[in-house]
């Protein structure tokens, strides 16, 4: 066995990654669901939340614990449309909420793994969803175009949309080797993976705790640091 194969069975996120690279840069969807949830008795407008998840990496059970949640809704004409609740998990631990959005970033950007998911409140198409992570992204000057980002956006075109009342999760895993991962459930339980290059894991985090696109932005940002929305 070669040095390089030894240390990825050592480390299954690593595993991982390097298969995903060795068989594709996408892999195509199939049904799956990866994360197990245990609600508990707090909601978002009839969202319930969870008090923890359950990851499977390479066979493994990962348990991650809430850090922050919030309610996403976006302006349109006079009106306050409700998009999705979305909650953020990770290594159990950390303090929530975090003292700021900034340290939220921080915080989540060196953890080894952070798992989102969005159950959507409206019908959202792939246009919609990919033009709302593209303004996001350029707001905080990150280049949608770069061979980096294809895993994100190629995961959205694939998802088919975001029906209502569906939850879309993300996982963004990092192994001790700073090699990096990326998986897209859609709601329909279709799953994508793909390994990222270096520090896409960050630049993905910048689409919530970045600086805010519009003020449906900042007001689930002000959710995520304790504030009343």
């Amino acid at each position: 066995m070669s040095r390089q194969n030894s240390r990825a069975f050592r480390n299954p996120l690593l595993f991982l990654t390097l298969s995903g690279v060795a068989l594709s840069l996408f892999s195509s969807p199939v049904n799956a669901k990866i994360l197990e949830q245990v609600t508990g008795t707090k909601e978002i407008h009839d969202v319930k939340l969870a008090k923890e998840v359950t990851l499977d990496v390479a066979g493994k059970k990962v348990v991650l614990k809430p850090y922050v949640q919030g309610l996403r809704k976006k302006k349109v004409a006079l009106f306050w449309a409700k998009v999705y609740v979305g909650q953020f998990f990770t290594t159990p631990g950390l303090s929530t909420p975090p003292a700021s959005v900034a340290n939220a970033l921080t915080t989540l950007s060196v953890q080894p793994v952070v798992a989102i998911t969005m159950t959507f409140l409206r019908d959202v198409n792939a246009k919609r969803m990919h033009d709302a992570f593209v303004e996001a992204l350029e707001a905080n000057e990150v280049d949608v175009k770069a061979e980096a980002m294809k895993p994100l956006f190629t995961a959205i075109e694939k998802s088919g949309g975001m029906k209502d009342g569906e939850t879309t999760t993300i996982v963004l895993e990092k192994t001790t080797g700073g090699d990096e991962m990326f998986r897209f459930e859609n709601g329909k339980g279709e799953l994508q993976t793909s390994a990222m290059e270096p520090g896409t894991f960050h630049k993905i985090l910048l689409l919530w705790f970045g600086k805010p696109a519009d003020s449906g932005s900042e007001r689930i940002q002000k959710q995520f640091i304790g504030k009343d929305d």
